[in-house]
């Protein structure tokens, strides 16, 4: 499944790395990492909805990736 480019190969994984990564060196807030994920187009339904991978993911997720973050930032 490609995210970001259509066409394009890229794994959902690779497109966050490649987004959040150069934010970590300066510092990233919680509400950055929402925003990022807010911005990733997510098709249900066939295609027929379209939906921000923040709305369909648990908050819990979000929370977790936010440390996760900040814990490789600290490293």
């Amino acid at each position: 499944m490609g995210a970001g480019v259509p066409g394009s190969s890229i794994k959902m994984s690779q497109a966050l790395a490649q987004q959040l990564g150069p934010q970590l060196s300066r510092g990233l807030r919680e509400s950055d990492v929402e925003g990022m994920l807010q911005k990733v187009p997510v098709k249900l339904g066939a295609g027929k909805l379209k939906a921000s991978l923040f709305d369909v993911m648990p908050s819990m997720c979000v929370g977790d990736l936010v440390r996760l973050c900040e814990e490789y930032a600290r490293r």
